[in-house]
């Protein structure tokens, strides 16, 4: 279940929506790191809110229509995050695609968040945010963390 009333998360949802289609349309533009993340519930520390504010806002550059790049980069961390930790690296990197009701960030490999809890260690594949649905994406799917709204 998720934290955080259902309705809220849309409302959510669709506000961030709004922000990356504004941003694809411009050409260029920042959402906050910790505007993503709260898709799936207000942040479970100050900690984690803190070392999002440090790292400042995803730029994201679409040169031709419907797809773009991402980046951020700051100080590389650990923090505690539902059962476990969510790390950092110095930089975040990857391509979204923004299509009418949906955006999609997709992660290189080699510069995306990961996700570690007891003997687990997953990186994050990618976000998916539509006008019904957030979902964060990770390797093999068992671990994937979806939201219908």
């Amino acid at each position: 279940m998720p934290r955080g009333d259902k309705s809220e998360l849309k409302q959510k949802a669709l506000a961030v929506l709004d922000r990356l289609s504004r941003i694809q349309r411009d050409g260029q533009g920042a959402i906050a790191m910790e505007d993503l993340l709260k898709l799936f519930g207000p942040l479970p520390s100050e900690e984690l809110a803190r070392h999002l504010r440090a790292r400042g806002a995803i730029e994201l550059q679409f040169a031709d229509g419907k797809q773009g790049v991402f980046r951020n980069s700051g100080p590389a961390f650990w923090a505690k995050y539902g059962p476990g930790e969510l790390g950092m690296p110095a930089e975040l990197a990857g391509t979204i695609t923004v299509d009418g009701n949906s955006a999609v960030l997709v992660f290189d490999p080699a510069k995306t968040m990961v996700a570690k809890a007891l003997l687990v260690e997953l990186k994050l594949q990618q976000i998916e945010v539509s006008d019904h649905h957030a979902a964060l994406r990770l390797p093999g799917g068992m671990f994937d963390h979806e939201i219908a709204f």
